[in-house]
């Protein structure tokens, strides 16, 4: 039955890092059919995407269930994930960036920034399609040719995430970009990315509307949640609903955004 269910439960890296973790903190330890488990997934999920975006994770899953992949197809991918780790020679990193592009774009996407070059770093971005969130913690990056490239390979999450660091690098002061985000904010566009109507809500309550061209974006995002709760499929919550919030001090007192009483107030709304 473990072995059954695993790939169905352990989805993503970050999923195999919690396993490992909570494996750890129950005090079990890792036998061969948890072991087989994970080198089966990692055979079978990891890519160059994410060789990059999990790396950590998947270096821990490699070093716990250590697989086997000397001769295999995935060898070079697999022993560039570990170079942190193990001693990897220069050959084998540059077979592996010969035969993933998308890592030799990461690698010299990487350098670029470091050396202030952003337009050779936007080139390599765009032609690897890579994930922002996997170069901004570099170092602290202000120019605008990077955060509007990485506006565009956002996924939808993260962009709504990081619209107030947007605004900060003046991304939103060109129209060009507050209609790129408008194409981003349709109906048809937040069902794909799964967004539940909520998340466009917290989004806009956290705006910094002191900011340059704050109150263009929120207008956005409030005509989007307008249209995406009228459309949004809710045919799942069959029955009758009921709103109950609690009506303690504890729904109003938070320092966090939204409180808990405002998302009751949301819950409410849609519904």
């Amino acid at each position: 039955f473990f072995k059954s269910i695993f790939n169905h439960v352990i989805l993503t890296g970050n999923d195999l890092i919690d396993f490992i973790e909570i494996n750890k903190s129950l005090g079990y330890g890792f036998g061969n059919t948890a072991k087989e488990c994970m080198i089966n997934w990692i055979k079978k999920n990891t890519n160059p995407f994410y060789a990059i975006k999990y790396r950590k994770q998947i270096a821990d899953a490699i070093r716990l269930s250590r697989p086997k992949v000397d001769g295999t197809e995935m060898e070079y991918l697999l022993k560039y994930i570990m170079k942190k780790y193990k001693k990897i020679d220069d050959n084998t990193i540059n077979k592996a960036l010969e035969q993933y592009p998308q890592l030799y774009h990461f690698e010299e996407a990487k350098k670029a920034i470091m050396d202030d070059d952003y337009d050779k770093a936007v080139k390599h971005m765009r032609e690897g399609r890579l994930e922002p969130s996997t170069l901004i913690g570099l170092k602290n990056i202000n120019n605008l040719k990077f955060w509007e490239e990485a506006m565009k390979q956002m996924g939808t999450m993260m962009l709504l995430k990081y619209l107030n660091k947007l605004l900060r690098e003046g991304v939103f002061e060109k129209e060009e970009n507050i209609q790129y985000l408008k194409e981003r904010m349709t109906a048809e566009n937040l069902s794909k990315a799964r967004i539940l109507p909520f998340r466009l809500v917290i989004a806009y309550m956290n705006i910094n509307k002191a900011l340059p061209n704050a109150m263009e974006v929120m207008e956005v995002l409030a005509n989007a949640t307008d249209s995406y709760i009228k459309k949004y499929d809710f045919r799942e919550w069959m029955g009758s609903w009921a709103i109950c919030p609690d009506v303690s001090g504890s729904m109003t007192w938070s320092h966090s955004s939204p409180r808990p009483c405002e998302i009751a107030g949301m819950f409410a709304s849609v519904l």
